[in-house]
């Protein structure tokens, strides 16, 4: 079930009409929620939340459902995955490095900056070299 899925359930189980629930959650019409409901738009997260605060559903309510559920299979596909890096660790320490390309290469270019003094005014006009411009 996602979340569109558990909204729809929990607009239906409310008692307010759906026209009154597009209206208080701020969407143009009753067709909006139905389209969002329908999955025939993609809604934006604002309008979920607004959604499901009309409903007095908040949707942490949803979240908290799949947390427990999720934390078991996270274990789980954990578990798996380091048995599985355990029993292949051997085999990535004796791979062999790629080969180096063969052929001409440029050599290394210097990478140093020549000092430039400045004064300590961060309005200061830096200009490089000349100072015979007075």
């Amino acid at each position: 079930m996602d979340v569109i899925d558990w909204l729809l359930s929990e607009v239906n189980a409310s008692d307010l009409p759906k026209k009154t629930i597009a209206e208080r959650a701020g969407l143009r019409d009753a067709s909006a929620l139905s389209r969002i409901l329908h999955k025939r738009v993609q809604p934006r997260h604002h309008e979920l939340v607004a959604i499901a605060a009309v409903i007095d559903r908040p949707l942490s309510l949803f979240y908290a459902k799949r947390a427990v559920v999720g934390v078991r299979h996270a274990r789980e596909a954990l578990r798996v995955l380091t048995d599985f890096v355990q029993q292949h660790d051997t085999a990535a320490v004796s791979a062999p490095s790629p080969p180096k390309p063969k052929g001409l290469s440029k050599p290394a270019q210097a990478r140093t900056a020549e000092p430039f003094h400045a004064a300590a005014n961060p309005n200061a006009i830096l200009l490089g070299g000349n100072d015979d411009d007075d």
